[in-house]
């Protein structure tokens, strides 16, 4: 409908304000684990691209996860991936990440 506008508000827009946060409590790498889908990506480039704009961000590191596709067998899979994305935020150093994912698909 041409009357229809969108109801989520963009990464872009969330992305300032987390690293904007991050900034006041003198954070100075971060690390982004997010769901392996447009939405995920989208706004972990966002957030990257936020920290770079403010310029006193040192690093971000990436991980990201498999989405469900509702297999019995996969969740074992995906289980190990998501342990592997932590495990490669932690050997990285980072004390702060930020989480993009449903709570539905990892629980």
């Amino acid at each position: 409908s041409p009357l229809f506008g969108r109801v989520l508000p963009s990464a872009a827009a969330d992305a300032p304000a987390i690293v904007d946060y991050f900034a006041s409590i003198d954070v100075s790498h971060f690390g982004i684990l997010h769901i392996k889908d447009s939405y995920g990506a989208s706004y972990a480039q966002a957030l990257g691209a936020a920290a770079r704009d403010r310029g006193n961000m040192k690093a971000v590191v990436t991980a990201s996860m498999p989405l469900r596709d509702g297999s019995a067998w996969e969740l074992k899979s995906r289980r190990a991936a998501v342990s592997e994305a932590i495990g490669q935020l932690v050997r990285s150093g980072v004390r702060y990440i930020v989480g993009i994912f449903f709570y539905e698909d990892y629980e």
